[in-house]
């Protein structure tokens, strides 16, 4: 299973506004809109990953962190109908070079049922 989301992304014809859209039920005028990134996606927001590569210069090999933007698609929960979700945040460990998350899929992955 990917991780994926109902969201596709819209971009104004005239004005160059965006607007995103995350139901299939509300899907922007075509006549006004153009569908720039078509949904399902598994697109990761480039803000989020510039947000989670920078890191304190004092980082020692070792160090135990708490992380708020995954990089890496790492499945954080699934629904039985099909959606699944990307892990917010997570405990991880330095190496020198990388963050060794601490994720354990059997004991932290969530599952909505309903």
């Amino acid at each position: 299973m990917r991780i994926s989301s109902k969201f596709s992304l819209y971009q104004h014809k005239e004005t160059g506004a965006i607007k995103t859209s995350g139901d299939y039920r509300s899907i922007p005028d075509p006549k006004v809109w153009t569908e720039v990134i078509p949904g399902p996606t598994t697109i990761l927001c480039l803000a989020q990953a510039l947000c989670g590569l920078s890191h304190p210069a004092d980082l020692e090999t070792g160090d135990t962190v708490w992380l708020e933007d995954i990089i890496p698609d790492v499945i954080g929960g699934v629904w039985n109908q099909g959606s699944a979700w990307r892990l917010p945040s997570c405990m991880a460990v330095w190496t020198g070079e990388d963050f060794d998350l601490l994720y354990d899929e059997n004991r932290d992955r969530q599952v909505a049922i309903g």
